[in-house]
C-alpha cells in the first residue's frame, strides 16, 4: 500500500471528522435559524450589546499579534535603538492591547516612534501594517464563518458542544495539519482559513465545556496535538447526569441582550450547577438547539445533561435547566457569565500556543512570515538598513 502524504492524511481525517456531506471551509450559507447568540461574540455589532465581553475577533487578533511578535523578536532589527527585541518586549509588558501599528513601529523605528528614525520609509511601514492587518482580518473572518455557516454553525464538534470531545479533537488535529501543509506549499489564503476555523473550535472549548469550572487556569495541553486523544475515561458517560437545575430568575433588563423587550433567564450558581463529582472527574459540555453530529443527525439533549444555556436556547427549559456557557458577560446569554473573562483569557493563550505549534510544524520561518504577511530579513540585506526587498502576499 502506498504511503499517504500529510495532506492526504489530513483530508482523510476531515472526511471522517466532517463527513463528505457537510461543507467544511469552502462555501458558507447563512442559516437564519442558527442562533448566533449561542456562541462567543464574533462581530463588533454583537459586542456592542455586551461591551465588556471578549470576542472571537479579539482573541484571534491577540493570538496572531503575539505570534508575530515572537517571530520578529527572533530576527532582530539592528538599526533601532534600543533594539527591536527590547522594544517589542516592552510593548508586550504593557497592559494595553498590542496592535499592528505599534508592533511594526517597535520593530522598524528607534523608540517605537514612526515619526522618528526608522529603517524603512513611513509609507513602506504603512504598507506592511496594512498587509499584516489583512491577514488578521482573513483569519477573523474564517473564525466568524464557523458560526455563520448553516451547517457548521450547528455541528456540535465544531464548537465542542454536546460532549462531542473526540470529534472536536479530531477536527482540531485535521485543521492544524492542513494549515501547516498549506503554509509549506505557499497556499497562504487557504492556511488562513484553516487557522481561523481551528481558532474557533479551540476557543469554544473553554467557553462551552466545564474546563474552567474544574478549576483549570491553563490551556488543556492535549487539544490539537497530533496523535493524542482526549482520554475516553475523562469524558462524561452518555447516561451520566452532569448538571443540577438552575433557578428561574426574574427578567433581565432589555439592554442586557440588546433587545427592546425584557427576557427571562436562569440564575445558575456556578458552584453547584455542574455536579461536583462530574467536575472532579469528567469533561462535559452543554447541549443546545438543533445540534448535529458528524453524520448530520440531530443530537437531542438527554435528561440531566447540561444545556448550553441562555435566553435563546430552548433546551435550557428541560432538565437540567439553565446552562453553562461563558460566551459573554451578559447573564441573559451566558449563565456562567462570571467566568467569561477567565475562559477568554485561557482560550487566547491556547490560540497563541497552537499557532506557535503550527510555526514549528512548518519549520520554515520565511514561509511562516509570508503567511503572516511579514518579512524577516537575512543578515546581509538587513545590514544595508533599508535595502530590503519585501514580498507581500496579496492573493485571495
Amino acid at each position: 500500500m502506498a504511503k499517504m502524504t500529510p495532506t492526504t492524511q489530513a483530508i482523510c481525517l476531515l472526511a471522517a471528522a466532517i463527513c463528505c456531506s457537510l461543507p467544511f471551509a469552502v462555501s458558507f450559507t447563512i442559516n437564519p435559524s442558527v442562533d448566533f447568540f449561542l456562541r462567543f461574540s464574533t462581530r463588533p455589532f454583537e459586542a456592542q450589546t455586551r461591551p465588556k465581553s471578549v470576542t472571537h475577533w479579539a482573541m484571534t487578533e491577540d493570538a496572531i499579534l503575539e505570534t508575530a511578535a515572537d517571530l520578529l523578536r527572533d530576527y532582530p532589527n539592528p538599526s533601532t535603538e534600543p533594539s527591536s527585541t527590547q522594544q517589542i518586549n516592552q510593548l508586550l509588558s504593557l497592559e494595553s492591547r498590542l496592535n499592528t501599528h505599534k508592533l511594526l513601529s517597535a520593530y522598524y523605528c528607534s523608540g517605537g516612534d514612526p515619526e522618528g528614525m526608522c529603517s524603512l520609509p513611513a509609507y513602506r511601514i504603512r504598507r506592511l501594517v496594512f498587509a499584516h492587518e489583512s491577514v488578521i482580518e482573513a483569519v477573523r473572518d474564517a473564525n466568524d464563518d464557523v458560526d455563520y455557516d448553516g451547517v457548521l454553525g450547528r455541528t456540535a464538534a465544531a464548537h465542542f458542544d454536546a460532549e462531542q470531545f473526540e470529534d472536536g479533537q479530531m477536527r482540531l488535529n485535521a485543521l492544524r495539519s492542513l494549515a501547516a501543509e498549506s503554509i509549506r506549499n505557499t497556499r497562504y489564503p487557504q492556511a488562513r482559513m484553516y487557522v481561523g476555523q481551528l481558532f474557533h473550535t479551540l476557543q469554544d472549548f473553554y467557553s462551552h465545556s466545564n474546563w474552567i469550572e474544574r478549576g483549570e487556569t491553563e490551556p488543556y495541553s492535549v487539544l490539537g496535538q497530533p496523535g493524542v486523544e482526549i482520554p475516553p475515561e475523562m469524558i462524561a458517560p452518555p447516561d451520566l447526569r452532569t448538571c443540577n437545575d438552575c433557578s428561574r430568575a426574574e427578567e433581565t433588563p432589555p439592554n442586557d441582550l440588546g433587545f427592546e423587550t425584557a427576557t427571562y433567564f436562569y440564575n445558575c450558581n456556578i458552584s453547584t450547577n455542574i455536579i461536583d463529582s462530574v467536575n472532579r472527574k469528567y469533561l462535559t459540555s452543554g447541549y443546545s438547539d438543533n445540534g448535529l453530529d458528524l453524520s448530520g443527525v440531530e443530537i437531542l439533549k438527554p435528561e440531566g445533561k447540561c444545556s448550553h444555556g441562555g435566553a435563546f436556547d430552548t433546551t435550557s427549559d428541560s432538565p437540567a435547566t439553565g446552562g453553562i456557557n461563558k460566551d459573554s458577560e451578559a447573564f441573559g446569554i451566558s449563565p456562567h457569565a462570571v467566568l467569561h473573562t477567565q475562559a477568554a483569557a485561557v482560550a487566547t493563550r491556547a490560540s497563541v500556543q497552537i499557532l506557535r505549534d503550527i510555526r514549528s510544524d512548518v519549520d520554515d520561518d520565511t514561509k511562516f512570515a509570508a503567511f503572516l504577511n511579514l518579512e524577516i530579513p537575512d543578515s546581509v540585506s538587513f545590514s544595508a538598513v533599508s535595502g530590503i526587498t519585501y514580498v507581500v502576499d496579496t492573493t485571495e
